[in-house]
C-alpha cells in the first residue's frame, strides 16, 4: 500500500475512534426534566428547582429566565450521570410531592437501558 493511501487510511480510522468517543460521552450525559402545567409560574419553577435541589449526584442545570415559549413548560432539568437508582427514586418522590401538584404535569426521565 503506498504511503500517502496509509495516511488516509490511519487517518481515517483515528477520526472514527475520535468520533465514537465523542459519541459516547454524549449518551452517557443523562437529564430529568420537569415538565409543568399551562399557567405554571417562573416562582413555581423556581420552588421545584430548588426543593429538589439536594439529592445526592443530582445536579440542577441552571433555569432560564421563562422568555421563551419553551422555557415555560420545562425549564427546570437535572442532571443524573451519576445518580443511583436510590437517588433517581429520592428526585421521583420529590417531583410528586403533593404540593407541586398544581403545577407539576410530569417529569421526563431518561432512558436507562442502554
Amino acid at each position: 500500500m503506498p504511503a500517502a493511501s496509509r495516511t488516509l487510511a490511519l487517518s481515517l480510522a483515528a477520526a472514527t475512534l475520535l468520533g465514537g468517543c465523542k459519541y459516547s460521552e454524549a449518551l452517557s450525559k443523562r437529564e430529568w426534566v420537569v415538565i409543568f402545567k399551562p399557567g405554571a409560574t417562573q416562582e413555581q419553577h423556581k420552588l421545584v428547582l430548588t426543593a429538589c435541589s439536594n439529592i445526592p449526584h443530582v445536579d440542577p442545570e441552571p433555569m432560564g429566565n421563562g422568555q421563551l415559549v419553551s422555557e415555560l413548560a420545562s425549564n427546570v432539568r437535572f442532571r443524573v450521570d451519576k445518580a443511583s437508582d436510590a437517588d433517581l427514586a429520592k428526585l421521583s418522590q420529590c417531583f410528586g410531592q403533593a404540593r407541586f401538584a398544581s403545577f407539576v404535569k410530569s417529569y421526563d426521565e431518561p432512558d436507562t437501558t442502554h
